[in-house]
């Protein structure tokens, strides 16, 4: 989403020609798939207009589309200055600070975003931030007024299943046919259904509709390990073990993909092929503390406890505040 100046905008109205051509050039590349061009040709008018604060609104809009939340926060940050509250302007700013984890000042973006101007867009990512924030209270409070703007938005159901706690499943499972019912080809809808189905445990139902999801997006990787996770509860094991090899196959540097997979293969017995999946998972996020606490309770539990002990402690330094780790390396020196 990029801010949508439209001639007759009070803005609009009052700014050069030149800049409106500008503009004009931006959008057109942008349209053709053209962001570096987009960009260029913006900055290149801020330098003939540095104070022109709409270009930096511009600006700060494309660069979010590419990526460069760093760099739209800096350009919001002009904008705002320049031209004084804007409710699209905090919008661009709280999603350049969401993708960069800063949930807590999204939140305040959103707010002042939607005391400005209501959109349905900025009540849903407001209620987006306030669940990352853990406030389900709030966020389901952001997402019934979006409804209330926009009631066929289907984004805005699955976000209310994603509000709902597991004891809602039931709640969320309403939720995502809701969002289907709007778009039949909502592939994360069709996914998120089949995760809420596997904890009712209505493991064939579940299997239908992560098909579907794979279906229409056959490169989710989460779709083929929920898929693996319902056939494995069905104890249909040659199939669950396709899906989990087809998800790594689908992104071999996923290391959740290898984590389950090597899970799946300890559980039925093949301790030589599992081992080699918790290295992979390892593979290139070597710092990550989840493949390193897995690959080191594998080894703990095939009596390997010195090589448990070095993964362990190596997993703690990255993630002191782990309570599973912790007991794991107590467990692990007990045994020494």
């Amino acid at each position: 989403m990029v801010y949508s100046l439209k001639e007759g905008d009070f803005v609009w109205q009052h700014m050069s020609d030149w800049a409106k051509q500008q503009i004009r050039k931006a959008w057109s590349y942008k349209e053709h798939g053209n962001l570096d061009n987009a960009i260029k040709t913006l900055k290149t008018a801020i330098k003939q207009e540095p104070e022109n604060g709409a270009l930096w609104l511009q600006l700060g809009g494309m660069q979010l589309d590419k990526d460069e939340p760093q760099e739209a926060e800096i350009s919001m940050r002009i904008a705002l200055k320049k031209d004084g509250d804007s409710a699209m302007g905090y919008c661009v700013l709280g999603r350049s600070l969401r993708k960069q984890g800063r949930n807590l000042e999204a939140v305040e973006m959103f707010t002042r975003s939607a005391e400005l101007q209501p959109f349905d867009f900025t009540l849903v990512y407001l209620s987006e931030a306030h669940l990352r924030c853990e406030n389900l209270v709030e966020a389901e409070i952001a997402a019934r007024e979006a409804l209330k703007i926009d009631p066929t938005c289907e984004e805005t159901y699955q976000l209310l299943a994603e509000i709902c706690t597991n004891d809602e499943a039931e709640k969320a499972v309403e939720y995502l046919n809701k969002a289907i019912s709007l778009n039949p080809d909502y592939a994360a809808a069709h996914r998120e259904l089949g995760t809420k189905l596997i904890h009712l445990e209505r493991y064939e139902e579940a299997i239908v509709s992560l098909h579907k999801a794979i279906s229409i997006v056959s490169d989710d990787v989460w779709c083929y390990m929920y898929l693996g996770n319902a056939l494995h509860h069905l104890k249909r094991l040659d199939e669950a073990e396709a899906e989990f090899r087809k998800a790594v196959d689908v992104d071999p540097d996923h290391y959740a993909a290898h984590l389950a997979l090597a899970d799946f293969l300890k559980g039925r017995g093949k301790t030589k092929a599992a081992e080699e999946r918790y290295r992979s998972s390892i593979g290139a996020y070597a710092e990550n503390p989840v493949a390193l606490y897995c690959f080191s309770r594998f080894l703990f539990h095939e009596d390997r406890i010195e090589e448990a002990r070095i993964y362990a402690e190596k997993a703690l330094e990255l993630d002191p505040d782990d309570g599973k780790l912790r007991i794991l390396l107590k467990n692990i020196r007990d045994e020494s």
